[in-house]
């Protein structure tokens, strides 16, 4: 499954599916750190990717990219959503 990031605001990207479904968002914290904050579709395709601190937003691609690959490695060792 392909994930689409499209930059919404200055640190904030929307992932979406080919099909324009919604996956939630990467949000770049205030210590220049990125967090994945899965909604809709990414809960239930997501759900054990840790949500962050990542230190780019390449490094947040690379985790998608192994997570959908079940490569394993960044698996959730955050609960919670805080990017703040």
């Amino acid at each position: 499954m392909d994930i689409v990031v499209t930059q919404l605001e200055r640190s904030v990207w929307e992932m979406k599916d080919l099909l324009g479904r919604n996956f939630g968002t990467i949000v770049a914290g205030q210590d220049e750190d990125y967090w994945i904050g899965p909604q809709h579709l990414g809960a239930l395709a997501l759900p054990l990717i840790r949500f962050g601190p990542y230190a780019s937003l390449g490094a947040v691609m690379t985790a998608i990219q192994a997570y959908m690959r079940d490569e394993g490695g960044d698996r959730n060792q955050q609960t919670s959503f805080n990017p703040l």
